[in-house]
């Protein structure tokens, strides 16, 4: 495979469909536990300045979550599930958008977060990565 002697992670090959590509995305990030995440807005000074106060909402928004799973409040934890995928891709971070989707849309099918935990927990992951990553963006 000449992609992979060249260091691609995966290759997808066409035609694909949106699942696959999402899949395909989802398994890199699950092989290179999320590495640096970046934003597609990224690269000019107000990006920057919007970028770094969304960190701050993800941090708080984090805290809220944890918590909302500790004591196993769905009706809240759903909410912040809904602001995530409405701000991930408004904020060039449309992983964020579609991984929260689908701890929503699995939240909403079984009413349990015990039941909707690897969603949850990828998630949490992610969300973590992209806080983790959005430091780094200013190097």
């Amino acid at each position: 495979d000449r992609s992979r002697d060249a260091g691609a992670n995966a290759v997808l090959t066409k035609p694909y469909t949106r699942e696959s590509l999402i899949n395909s995305m989802r398994a890199v990030n699950a092989q290179t536990d999320a590495g640096q995440i970046t934003s597609e807005i990224s690269g000019d000074i107000q990006a920057g300045v919007a970028l770094r106060a969304y960190q701050g909402f993800l941090e708080k928004a984090l805290l809220r979550i944890r918590q909302q799973v500790h004591t196993e409040d769905v009706t809240n934890l759903r909410a912040e599930f809904l602001r995530l995928r409405g701000s991930g891709t408004s904020f060039g971070y449309r992983l964020l958008t579609v991984t929260a989707n689908d701890a929503l849309t699995k939240l909403d099918q079984t009413f349990s977060i015990d039941e909707s935990r690897l969603e949850v927990d990828r998630l949490i992951d992610l969300v973590c990565n992209v806080i983790a990553s959005s430091g780094k963006e200013d190097d």
